[in-house]
């Protein structure tokens, strides 16, 4: 009986010049992915930091803002004082996550005669960063909002002009 397969002779995985030096490329290739995802990754990562870095820098000035504003509002109603506007603006900071924040209110008694409350918020980034800060160190964040009494047109009437308030509509009714 004759076997057809004789020349058939199994490969040798070690002994074959050619799979030696296909392994030595493989060995160098494998030093040089290394090295790219060394490369690769440290960008990624700066990348998604600086992301993080930036974007709550921008929250953190948008909330410095809008306490200002809000507080600002709180203190020009009738009846307010500068407490009212202090609790407000550390509630919002509380609720935002600012810690660290200063509020100054101006001015330092608000009564029936205030024609103007000013509230200065000021915070420093690297008190509020979730990570480092690396691109934004020792950034100060201020917003400052003045606000008119809401008592300011009882206050002077005749700095109130009426039709520049509600227009000139000379054939409509004008209720005050």
């Amino acid at each position: 009986m004759t076997n057809i397969h004789s020349s058939y002779q199994p490969r040798r995985m070690h002994g074959n010049p050619q799979n030696n030096r296909a392994r030595k490329c493989s060995d160098a290739r494998r030093g040089a992915v290394t090295v790219e995802f060394a490369i690769c990754a440290s960008l990624f990562f700066m990348i998604a930091f600086a992301g993080l870095e930036f974007g709550r820098y921008f929250y953190v000035q948008h909330g410095v803002q809008m306490i200002a504003y809000e507080s600002a509002r709180a203190g020009i109603v009738p009846g307010a004082d500068r407490s009212d506007v202090e609790t407000r603006a550390n509630t919002l900071l509380e609720a935002t996550g600012i810690p660290n924040a200063t509020v100054l209110v101006t001015p330092q008694t608000i009564t029936t005669q205030t024609r103007d409350v000013t509230v200065r918020v000021t915070c420093n980034f690297n008190d509020n960063s979730w990570v480092p800060p690396t691109f934004l160190t020792n950034k100060v964040i201020v917003s400052e909002i003045q606000l008119q009494h809401e008592n300011n047109a009882y206050l002077d009437p005749d700095d109130v002009d009426i039709e520049s308030l509600i227009g000139n509509n000379d054939n409509e009714p004008i209720d005050l």
